[in-house]
């Protein structure tokens, strides 16, 4: 085996064009250029605050919402389903890691 005179460099494939740059400032939101001509019109009433768009004339009202600080003190259609009880052989089987027959 001869032995290697010149060593060749690792030249990456991939070329970038220049440094990052971030923008200073953020974007200003706008529509998709194909949305509905609807949803152009009413597209800044989406980033107002809850208080800003019920002074506009929104339907809401404070009397409509309901807020519940702990599940129960909401109605129980709203909880979540009770799970049922585990049978003592069940918990056998969970126990023994699937090898005990159910």
């Amino acid at each position: 085996m001869h032995p290697t005179v010149r060593a060749q460099i690792h030249q990456p494939l991939i070329k970038f064009l220049g440094k990052r740059h971030w923008p200073s400032s953020p974007d200003v939101p706008h529509t998709h250029p194909a949305a509905p001509a609807e949803l152009k019109e009413r597209f800044t009433s989406f980033f107002l605050r809850p208080a800003e768009s019920q002074a506009e004339g929104s339907s809401l009202t404070q009397d409509n919402k309901s807020v519940f600080e702990d599940f129960w003190q909401a109605p129980t259609r709203y909880w979540k389903p009770r799970v049922r009880e585990i049978e003592e052989k069940e918990m056998d089987a969970v126990m023994s890691g699937g090898a005990s027959s159910y």
